[in-house]
């Protein structure tokens, strides 16, 4: 009886911890800080929307967006399934990470006066030190 027993408490310790993982493998996400440097944080508009775009390669399609509001920099964020683009598509592997300041909320133009910045190397999913300096202006 205590074998069956103690057989019965360890496998539930052990469907628990795979269940665990599983989910927090099913959910991955990448988290960082987004800074600006002093000398673009006055051009930073309440008008202005801010987009979060992870890319496999830098010059791939969007894996996954977030939009935001104007922040306080420094500001934190955080990536996850729920914001790729396209059904089907699994938040895995090493993408690029850009932040970029646009000035007219459309995500598809790129215009002179928005601001961006990006991650300096591809950030492996489940990173959450992915952090982005906004350091460069669309002349």
């Amino acid at each position: 009886m205590k074998t069956v027993l103690g057989f019965i408490v360890i496998s539930v310790f052990v469907i628990h911890a795979c269940h665990k993982e599983n989910a927090t493998s099913q959910n991955p996400t990448i988290s960082g800080k987004i800074d600006i440097t002093p000398e673009l944080k006055n051009d930073v508009k309440e008008s202005d929307t801010i987009f979060i775009i992870a890319r496999h390669g830098a010059s791939g399609p969007p894996l996954a967006v977030k939009k935001l509001s104007p922040q306080t920099f420094p500001t934190t964020y955080l990536l996850s399934q729920s914001d790729v683009m396209f059904a089907g598509s699994d938040f895995s592997g090493e993408v690029d990470v850009t932040v970029r300041v646009d000035k007219d909320g459309d995500a598809m133009t790129k215009n002179p006066g928005d601001l961006f910045g990006k991650t300096l190397h591809p950030i492996k999913v489940g990173s959450s030190n992915a952090d982005v300096v906004i350091n460069q202006k669309i002349p």
